[in-house]
């Protein structure tokens, strides 16, 4: 089975600049759990973070994505993290299953559910 891929670490860079942006930097390093020069510094892009940041970093991303927009590649990322270790058809089942829990759970608020829930039934 192959390991679950991650988030790109550019998506995650775009992300936190638009969360310090919003937020300033001092907010979106605390946060991360991150010092705000160790995060500035992480987010250059000749940077390589070491990996318990990068981590650290995705996350930040992975709990904060929602309200920052996620793309449909980092949905099927997600899922295939909640849903690791099943065989192919299962997670097929699983990932349709969790989606159309979602979709219940928008519509019953009286919210339309996000773009990507089309999509990644595809």
């Amino acid at each position: 089975m192959k390991a679950p891929r991650q988030v790109a670490l550019d998506v995650v860079r775009q992300a936190l600049r638009a969360a310090i942006e919003r937020d300033g930097l001092r907010p979106a390093a605390r946060a991360v759990g991150m010092t705000p020069t160790g995060l500035a510094k992480s987010l250059d892009e000749a940077a390589t973070p070491r990996s318990s940041t990068q981590r650290k970093m995705r996350e930040w991303y992975v709990r904060n994505g929602r309200g920052l927009g996620p793309d449909e590649e980092t949905i099927r990322i997600a899922l295939g993290l909640l849903l690791e270790g099943l065989p192919d058809p299962a997670m097929t089942e699983g990932r349709r299953a969790v989606v159309d829990v979602l979709r219940r759970v928008y519509r019953s608020t009286g919210m339309e559910p996000p773009r990507w829930m089309a999509e990644i039934e595809e």
